[in-house]
C-alpha cells in the first residue's frame, strides 16, 4: 500500500506542466501545494492549496519539497530551508543548481551534512537507449567519442527576455543547455577535462561552442552544440578499436524518437518511447527509494557544474 505524501511544487511553469503529473502518477492520495508569485491567478490550480511566496510556504511541513524555479529563487529556497533548519525528507531541484559553482557546491554541501535525500533532474540518462548504449560500451576500449547537439532555442523565435539567455543569472548556452552534455558524458566517463573551447556568437549571446576534450585521461572527446541552429540533431557516436557506437534524435521532440546504431545497423531497443513526465518520474522513484548510488550521483553533479564554470572561466564570462 501506498503511503500518500505532502507535497509543495514551488514553480507554476515546469512545475505545473511535468512535476504536478508526475506526483499525481504516484499517488492519487498525495497532498500537493503549489507556491509561485502569480499562482492565485491561475485558475487551473484553484483546486490545490497554494502559496504567493516561499516564505510563507516554508511555515509549513512537506514530506517532499520540489523546486522548479529560476536558480537564484532556486537558491535562496535552500538557504531558507538549510538556514532555518526545516525539516523534510526529499528536495528534487532543477539544473543549474544557483548562478554559480561556489554557490551550488555550498548547497550540496549542506544539503548531505542535513542528511536531506535529494537529486538534481537529469532526465537524458533515463531514457532506454541512453542505458542501453552504457551497457553496450560496458569494458569496451573507447577511442573517441563525438557529442552534437543543435537546435532552436525559443528565445530565437520569440524574442521575449527571459532568464535563460543570461549567464549571469543561471542561463547561457552554457549553464542552461551545456550542462545536460556534461551530465550525459558524465553517465559514461568518471572524469572529464576540457582542454580548449571555440566559440561564435549571434549578436551579444554566444550561441555556438565546439569543445575538445578528455575522458578518464586518454580519451578523445568533441562537443559540438549550436542553440541558434536551422536543423534538429541530438547525437553521441562512440568509436572503439572495432565498431562505432551511435545514439541519434533528429526529431523536436527532446526526449523522445533517439535511435541506437551499432555499426550502422539498427538496435531494437524495448520501451524506447518515452516523455518528459515518465523520465521525471523515474527520478521521483529513484530519490524515494532510495535506489542508486548517493556518492556517485553527487560526484557527477558536482562535476558538471563545475565543468560548467570552468567553460565559461575560459571565456571569460
Amino acid at each position: 500500500m501506498k503511503i500518500k505524501k505532502k507535497f509543495i511544487i514551488f514553480g507554476s511553469n515546469f512545475g505545473s506542466n511535468t512535476h504536478l503529473e508526475v506526483i499525481k502518477k504516484l499517488n492519487k492520495k498525495n497532498l500537493i501545494n503549489i507556491c509561485s508569485p502569480h499562482i492565485k491567478t491561475k485558475k487551473k490550480f484553484l483546486s490545490f492549496e497554494t502559496f504567493k511566496n516561499y516564505n510563507e510556504a516554508l511555515k509549513n511541513k512537506f514530506d517532499f519539497i520540489t523546486i522548479a524555479t529560476p536558480p537564484l529563487i532556486q537558491k535562496k529556497i535552500c538557504k531558507k530551508i538549510l538556514d532555518n533548519k526545516i525539516k523534510t525528507n526529499y528536495i528534487l531541484l532543477e539544473k543549474p543548481i544557483s548562478e554559480n559553482f561556489k554557490e551550488t557546491k555550498k548547497i550540496i554541501t549542506r544539503l548531505s551534512k542535513n542528511k536531506i535525500k535529494f537529486l538534481v533532474n537529469f532526465i537524458f540518462v533515463n531514457i532506454p537507449s541512453f542505458i542501453k548504449l552504457n551497457k553496450l560500451l560496458n569494458k569496451k576500449e573507447i577511442s573517441c567519442v563525438k557529442y552534437s547537439w543543435f537546435f532552436k532555442q525559443k528565445y530565437f523565435v520569440n524574442k521575449k527576455k527571459t532568464w535563460k539567455t543570461d549567464h549571469k543569472i543561471g542561463g547561457g548556452i552554457i549553464n542552461y543547455y551545456l550542462i545536460h552534455i556534461f551530465y550525459n558524458l558524465l553517465f559514461y566517463f568518471e572524469e572529464l577535462n576540457i582542454v580548449d573551447i571555440k566559440f561564435k556568437k549571434t549578436g551579444r549571446l554566444i550561441t555556438s561552442l565546439n569543445l575538445f576534450m578528455t575522458a578518464n585521461n586518454n580519451i578523445q572527446v568533441q562537443i559540438k552544440i549550436n542553440i541558434n541552429s536551422k536543423m534538429n540533431e541530438h547525437g553521441l557516436l562512440f568509436e572503439t578499436k572495432k565498431d562505432k557506437y551511435h545514439l541519434i534524435n533528429k526529431s523536436n521532440d527532446w526526449v523522445n524518437n533517439f535511435n541506437l546504431y551499432a555499426n550502422d545497423k539498427k538496435i531494437n531497443i524495448v520501451n524506447n518511447q518515452t516523455d518528459r513526465t515518465e523520465l521525471t518520474l523515474k527520478n521521483y522513484n529513484k530519490l524515494l527509494s532510495g535506489k542508486y548510488s548517493k556518492k556517485t550521483e553527487l560526484n557527477k553533479t558536482l562535476k558538471a557544474h563545475e565543468l560548467c564554470e570552468i567553460a565559461s572561466n575560459k571565456l571569460d564570462l
